[in-house]
């Protein structure tokens, strides 16, 4: 009798290695015959180009306990980075995946002189811990001659985030990936610097900014975000307005910009240049003070809006269309998700927004606050958070009616009164995560906080193999979260199942839910990417037969 049982499972286990192997020739013949249908060749655009690309170091920098605070209290001001007294620190950014992963840039100068270089610090509990506990991750792009200041960052979906810097008397532009925003030294997805040498003679720079875009509307495979720049070349092109991201032939990067260097003279000129991408419909928004336009009766001095859908190629870049001119407004900023489109500007002394709520298709303008400077836009659940100046202080108006109607908050982001500085890139906002320009202890210093909005933060708590993969998936907000997509897909390595999808009716304040993918098989290595409301996670695994390994 147990003869017989062993046979029986001998001829179980033929029989699957059999169909395996089968299963296996059908899939790569499949794959075989698609790839050729497929393969279209994506002509490279010929435009104004950088062909120079090297990675600075990375080096951690030191500071004394009364510089830094490692752990926050959140509702309160946190120290991201002070000076020590001859230190310069000043011109933060923040983004963050949309729950707990936080990353905050500024510019970091030991004393009056010595050149500035980039430095970031990074959370992943929500803003309560900081790391490096001790210092700061950044580049010495000094000493490749290289003078960088108003580093920009900004989320990109499954391929992290992406960021850029004001080149400064220089020709070179530079470049930010963060592969994974929750580890600098993550193995294959270290955050790493890029030089992009111009191939014009640039005379000065004004104004920088970058957008993350994630691979499934980025315009290159290489691509994981699209930076903007305004600045002088010395053909008398002055204040010019440059765009570009990274491309690849398959041998050398570059990095493509427009318009190209045929452009000798602009039928206006630009400052103040802000972007972003919808990452859930692909649209690109470009927002810009616009001045001395040749057709200044149409076009009077003030901010303009423009937009394009992407595609995933780079066929748009002259398929521009215009959204919103608004006369008398200056320092735009921008923000767009789930078909919402915010510009936010300064007008007449206070703060105004442009909305759309249908892709970019119409938009209507409200007032925010009579009085105020230097705003900044971001969005959390269904609310929309604005973040400026006024008197020395971080205030901040919130709309739950996609912006219709605003509330503006009574108490100020900084608990200390009148300790924020006023001026170009003293304040940005994330999320609910506020960081700002401080001056409490008589020089510049780079605080935290929280908006105090009452708003669901759904973070992937945890991934674990097996018989295919479970998620744990937490509402660590303070508002119930509705009607949560999600999905789970590989990438390779499966003969069939595995990607699953479906909604979240309701996720309480703390709760926290499992979603699993389908029956699958497979065999070798594969990505996992995890989609739950706007938070990804990517993951490398190996499959085995049913079984999820290697995570």
């Amino acid at each position: 009798m147990l003869n017989k049982k062993k046979t029986k499972f001998k001829r179980l286990v033929i029989f699957s290695i059999a169909f395996m192997f089968i299963f296996t020739a059908i899939q790569l013949s499949t794959v075989s015959i698609n790839t050729t249908a497929d393969n279209i060749s994506i002509k490279p655009i010929s435009s104004f180009q950088k062909i120079k690309n090297f990675q600075p170091q990375k080096i951690n920098i030191n500071y004394n306990s009364e510089s830094s605070q490692t752990k926050g209290l959140l509702g309160t001001d946190t120290l991201i980075y002070g000076g020590d007294g001859e230190s310069i620190v000043e011109n933060p950014t923040i983004t963050d995946n949309g729950g707990q992963n936080i990353v905050i840039g500024f510019d970091l100068s030991p004393d009056w002189l010595s050149p500035v270089n980039p430095y970031f610090r990074y959370s992943n509990d929500g803003g309560i811990t900081w790391l490096p506990e001790n210092g700061a991750t950044g580049w010495l792009l000094s000493d490749n001659d290289y003078t960088c200041i108003l580093p920009a960052i900004d989320f990109a979906g499954d391929n992290g985030a992406f960021g850029s810097v004001l080149p400064y008397d220089q020709n070179n532009w530079v470049t930010f990936n963060f592969p994974d925003i929750s580890n600098p030294d993550s193995v294959d997805n270290e955050w790493v610097a890029n030089s992009w040498l111009a191939d014009v003679m640039m005379s000065e720079w004004h104004s920088v900014d970058a957008c993350g875009v994630n691979s499934e509307y980025a315009p290159s495979e290489t691509a994981s975000g699209i930076a903007i720049w305004t600045g002088n070349t010395i053909n008398n092109i002055h204040n010019g307005l440059w765009f570009g991201w990274e491309t690849s032939d398959g041998t050398a990067s570059t990095f493509v910009v427009y318009p190209d260097e045929g452009v000798t003279k602009y039928d206006f000129e630009a400052d103040q240049a802000v972007n972003d991408i919808d990452l859930t419909t692909g649209m690109y928004y470009q927002a810009f003070y616009r001045f001395n336009d040749e057709s200044s009766e149409q076009y009077p001095d003030g901010v303009f809006l423009r937009g394009v859908q992407l595609d995933g190629t780079d066929a748009w870049v002259n398929s521009w269309d215009t959204l919103v001119h608004i006369p008398g407004a200056s320092h735009p900023n921008i923000k767009a998700t789930n078909g919402n489109c915010y510009l936010v500007y300064e007008i007449n002394g206070g703060i105004g927004c442009y909305y759309s709520n249908d892709n970019g298709v119409t938009f209507d303008n409200v007032n925010i606050a009579d009085n105020g400077k230097y705003p900044s836009v971001s969005l959390i659940g269904e609310n929309i958070i604005v973040t400026y100046t006024k008197t020395a202080n971080i205030y901040s108006s919130t709309s739950n009616d996609k912006g219709k109607t605003w509330i503006e908050s009574s108490v100020t982001a900084n608990d200390v009164s009148q300790s924020a500085t006023e001026r170009t890139h003293c304040v940005d906002v994330s999320s609910n995560y506020i960081t700002w320009t401080d001056t409490r202890n008589g020089q510049n210093s780079v605080y935290f906080d929280t908006a105090g909005i009452s708003a669901p933060i759904i973070t992937i708590e945890s991934i674990a193999g097996g018989l295919g993969i479970t998620t744990a998936i937490k509402n660590i907000g303070s508002a119930d979260a509705n009607n949560i997509d999600w999905s789970i897909s590989f990438d390779g390595g499966t003969f069939f199942g595995g990607d699953n999808s479906g909604t979240i009716s309701i996720l309480a304040v703390g709760d926290t839910v499992e979603i699993k993918s389908k029956f699958l098989m497979g065999l070798g290595k594969t990505e996992i990417t995890i989609n739950v409301g706007e938070t990804i996670e990517t993951k490398s695994a190996k499959l085995l037969l049913f079984f999820v390994v290697g995570l």
